[in-house]
């Protein structure tokens, strides 16, 4: 092909020129259709390899993520290594060092300095007291990239503890992704403690912003189809009867902690009051969303 254009090159003053009729006259070598064809298949092969490898990895991540805290919840538990069962008790010992350092604090003089008060630890399911957490208990971490759609996806269907409907569990799936369109459904106390769990995402946005949640969207299609790929998620049904259920292997993806709150907040919601109570104020392409198959 170089040769071809040098040949038709033709110069004046010393600036060089290519017509469009000699570009046109140009002879581009092909491979044949059956090797285009090779190429193609083994393009697509390594772009799906692709997708399995970014696929998994986004889970790991998720996983190793919550795997620092569950380790820590273990270690003060004493659950990492075998107990001497002839160890006294915590209990005894905690109560032993409380009588020492009030003796300690009443023999000495001045002020008495406050004592730090032991922090509990996080249980391995959000308990049922919602009330009782602290401010920001279900605050999310940024994800950009929605590779934490997976964990949503699971937290629901785990709340709901049977197979759900799939417009339900998209509109369960949505609200704890974006919990500002949950807000103005609920009743003040509730919208107040949501609010005060879920932190800034769930203000509901100024009139004159739009947040566009589009029908179909890679991050949400990418989580399904790996889920369904891999066992994690069990699809039933057909048109508007399908049902989503957990597969054996979504046992290994961690929802504990936030992901389980808004969970089980939203679909205690959902099942006391329904679609309705929040499906007809989303926006069109929210209630799209909504509506619109997984993949």
């Amino acid at each position: 092909m170089r040769e071809q254009i040098e040949r038709a090159a033709k110069t004046t003053a010393g600036i060089w020129k290519v017509s469009q009729p000699d570009l046109e006259n140009i002879r581009i070598p092909l491979p044949s259709l059956d090797v285009q064809r090779e190429v193609v298949c083994h393009i697509d092969a390594l772009l799906k390899l692709a997708d399995r490898i970014q696929m998994r990895y986004a889970a790991l991540r998720i996983h190793a993520q919550r795997l620092a805290p569950q380790v820590l919840a273990k270690a003060f538990r004493g659950e990492l290594v075998e107990q001497d069962p002839q160890d006294e008790p915590a209990s005894v010992l905690l109560q032993r060092l409380t009588a020492s350092q009030s003796t300690k604090t009443s023999a000495s003089r001045g002020r008495p300095r406050a004592q730090a008060k032991p922090q509990p630890l996080a249980p391995d399911r959000p308990p049922t007291d919602w009330a009782s957490l602290p401010d920001g208990a279900w605050v999310a971490p940024a994800d950009p990239d929605g590779h934490a759609t997976t964990v949503w996806i699971t937290a629901v269907l785990r709340a709901w503890g049977a197979p759900m409907p799939e417009r339900t569990a998209r509109l369960a799936t949505l609200l704890c992704q974006q919990p500002h369109l949950l807000t103005p459904a609920l009743p003040a106390a509730q919208a107040s403690l949501w609010s005060r769990l879920v932190g800034d995402a769930a203000a509901p946005l100024p009139t004159q912003v739009t947040r566009l949640q589009p029908a179909s969207n890679h991050p949400w299609g990418r989580a399904f189809q790996g889920m369904r790929m891999r066992g994690d998620l069990v699809e039933a049904g057909t048109g508007d009867d399908v049902t989503w259920a957990l597969g054996p292997g979504a046992a290994a993806i961690a929802t504990a902690g936030w992901p389980d709150g808004r969970a089980g907040f939203v679909v205690a919601h959902l099942r006391a009051h329904g679609l309705a109570s929040v499906l007809p104020a989303l926006a069109p392409a929210e209630q799209a969303f909504v509506d619109a198959r997984a993949a």
